[in-house]
């Protein structure tokens, strides 16, 4: 099974968003994801960011910082964005939904990251 990525969305139109600074960027993505040929779909979520956004986050924290779910890119481009999140979540394979979520949320918060019934 593999997931296919139905939707990619932010708090502003990527389309037309020009960072005021090329060099320091981070914008948060929500990717709605669902298995291959099947229905439905899951948030998972992705900050999109510089390696410049990310030395501003450390300076203000005033100390090392963690993070997970995070694409670093030197240069905004949406298309390559785009391109690089689908390949991402599209390429792994599981058995079930769930075993595939769970892979998938290595690379963004699954909505149901770290749920029990």
């Amino acid at each position: 099974m593999h997931a296919r990525v139905k939707s990619i969305g932010a708090d502003i139109d990527v389309d037309t968003y020009l960072p005021l600074d090329p060099a320091v960027f981070g914008i948060y993505f929500e990717l709605s994801i669902g298995p291959e040929g099947g229905r439905g779909e899951e948030i998972f979520g992705v900050t999109v960011c510089s390696p410049g956004w990310l030395a501003e986050q450390v300076e203000w924290h005033g100390r090392p910082i963690s993070r997970r779910h995070h694409l670093i890119t030197n240069v905004w481009d949406i298309s390559e964005i785009r391109r690089t999140l689908t390949k991402a979540f599209e390429e792994p394979e599981a058995e079930t939904w769930n075993e595939l979520g769970s892979t998938l949320s290595r690379l963004g918060r699954w909505e149901f990251e770290d749920y029990e019934p």
